[in-house]
């Protein structure tokens, strides 16, 4: 198991998306994707060329550094890696932990306080052997009422869905939105499923 990982950046900031709006954080970036999804709006995370290689102690001193006890680690995806020992001694060291995964790939949920899962198009696949709290849908023309429906389908009572616009064409995401929202459901799910916003692109921070 390594204990060397790829990092983009690690800042502090404020979380823009989901339940934990609003919560001042520090973003742990890693590099490398399985999706690479032309609206991402962290592309430069795609390539592990672009990082640094950093040791868990290095990780933990820097994020120490900062100041804040709340950690999401995201990506680039990072769940490509082993995130057992990494999230073990963040843990360790009094971190509390998130992950934002798009959801293919097993990982050890330990761990890890809060996991958003933000399955992409056009298949949106959800393995059905790991654990997450809410579920973050990226809205495009893939899609449709039978891929929305078989998503709520995997949920459970606790979890919420964020219907999130696609960054390249906003509008168009969020006439699919509301259609979506036209969508006759049960009082369990209608009650669960949320607008997702980037509320950090409409505070200047990143």
């Amino acid at each position: 198991m390594s204990n060397i990982y790829p990092v983009i950046e690690i800042f502090k900031s404020f979380q823009g998306e989901g339940r934990e709006i609003g919560k001042e954080v520090i973003f742990l970036r890693l590099a490398g994707c399985n999706l690479k999804c032309p609206w991402c709006d962290t592309k430069e995370s795609w390539s592990v060329k672009n990082s640094r290689k950093m040791t868990i102690t290095e990780i933990i001193d820097e994020c120490l550094a900062l100041g804040v006890k709340r950690i999401v680690i995201t990506g680039g995806e990072p769940t490509i890696y082993n995130l057992d020992m990494l999230s073990k001694e963040l843990w360790e060291a009094g971190f509390t932990l998130s992950l934002e995964t798009n959801g293919i790939n097993y990982f050890n949920r330990q761990y890890f306080n809060y996991v958003a899962v933000s399955p992409k198009p056009p298949h949106y696949i959800i393995n059905d052997d790991i654990s997450y709290n809410d579920i973050k849908l990226v809205i495009d023309e893939n899609i449709t009422e039978e891929i929305f429906l078989e998503i709520l389908g995997k949920t459970n009572i606790t979890q919420l869905i964020y219907l999130q616009p696609e960054g390249t064409n906003p509008i168009k995401s969020l006439e699919r939105i509301k259609k979506l929202f036209e969508i006759p459901l049960s009082k369990n799910l209608s009650s669960r499923i949320r607008l997702g916003i980037q509320a950090h692109k409409y505070w200047g921070v990143l």
